[in-house]
C-alpha cells in the first residue's frame, strides 16, 4: 500500500484556513486526531501577528499539530534589507 492510500484512508479533514496562507490536513494515525499546517507567514511581524491570532482562533482542537513552511522570521533587522548582495554576517544572497 502506497502512503498517499494510508493518507487518504485515514483523512478526516482538509481545508484552507487563510487563503494563500495557512493549509491544513487532519488525519488519525494511531487512534490520535494529528494535524499538518502548513503556514506562509507575512514578511512584516505586525502582518504575522495578526495572522497568528486568527490561526489560534480558527485552529481546530486536535491531539497534536505539526507546523510547517516559512515562517518569515529573521535573526537581525539588517539581514531583511540585503543591501549590496551581502547580509550583515557575511552570508551571500541569492539573486
Amino acid at each position: 500500500m502506497a502512503i498517499r492510500d494510508i493518507w487518504q484512508v485515514n483523512m478526516l479533514d482538509v481545508g484552507n484556513l487563510l487563503l494563500g496562507r495557512a493549509q491544513y490536513v487532519i488525519i488519525n494515525f494511531h487512534n490520535k486526531k494529528v494535524g499538518f499546517l502548513n503556514l506562509y507567514a507575512p514578511n512584516y511581524s505586525r502582518a504575522r501577528l495578526k495572522m497568528h491570532i486568527e490561526l489560534d482562533c480558527s485552529l481546530q482542537v486536535v491531539d497534536h499539530w505539526c507546523v510547517v513552511g516559512d515562517f518569515n522570521m529573521i535573526d537581525d533587522p539588517d539581514d531583511k534589507s540585503g543591501e549590496g548582495g551581502v547580509t550583515k554576517h557575511g552570508s551571500k544572497l541569492l539573486a
